[in-house]
């Protein structure tokens, strides 16, 4: 007796890959009855999917809403930012373009400093509302994605490096101001992630 097998075809699954997504965001501690003339800090906090540190990026500042209020505004980075690059202030809530950075690939008996492990802060900036400005007057700032990316990681156990320009999702924060009371249920500071895509 002979018996016929009939051979199916070979089906392949790929294993799933995980979309990596890279972020900078805005973070502001909780800041009561924020008005004219006022000073406050805001840090911009760097984070992945993938990766354990922060390698570098760049990055620009975009006001809109009632942003000439914005009296001024100065970048202060991280310890561990040796790359310190600062555009400077730009008027009327927008800050031209901060680079910053580390040394990790290529130096011997160098790795990541702490300070840049994923969800810390690249560093802040003090912003200092005008004298005539009221809590009725809505600002916006926006991070703004420059070239040629604006978030790098690097993975400290395969030693791979990872950036938002090879594709995944990045998401750039929004801070709201005026004062939470204004708000009411949008949340202290108003902080607002916009999700901005890049194919």
């Amino acid at each position: 007796m002979i018996v016929m097998m009939k051979l199916l075809p070979a089906v392949i699954l790929a294993s799933s890959v995980t979309a990596q997504t890279f972020s900078l965001e805005f973070e502001v501690d909780s800041i009561d009855g924020l008005g004219a003339g006022d000073t406050f800090s805001v840090a911009v906090i760097g984070d992945a999917s993938v990766g354990t540190h922060m390698l570098g990026g760049t990055f620009a500042v975009s006001a809109s809403g009632a942003s000439q209020y914005i009296e001024s505004m100065q970048w202060y980075r991280s310890d561990w930012d040796v790359f310190p690059s600062d555009g400077g202030y730009a008027g009327n809530g927008n800050y031209n373009q901060v680079i910053f950075g580390q040394f990790v690939l290529g130096c011997p008996g160098c790795g990541p400093h702490p300070d840049s492990a994923l969800g810390l802060a690249v560093g802040h900036f003090e912003i200092t509302l005008a004298d005539d400005y009221s809590p009725s007057d809505a600002i916006y700032l926006d991070l703004v994605t420059l070239d040629p990316f604006t978030l790098e990681v690097y993975d400290e156990i395969s030693g791979q490096t990872y950036n938002d320009s090879m594709g995944g999702e990045l998401v750039l924060g929004r801070l709201t101001i005026p004062a939470p009371s204004t708000l009411g249920a949008v949340g202290a500071m108003g902080l607002i992630a916009s999700r901005r895509r890049r194919q």
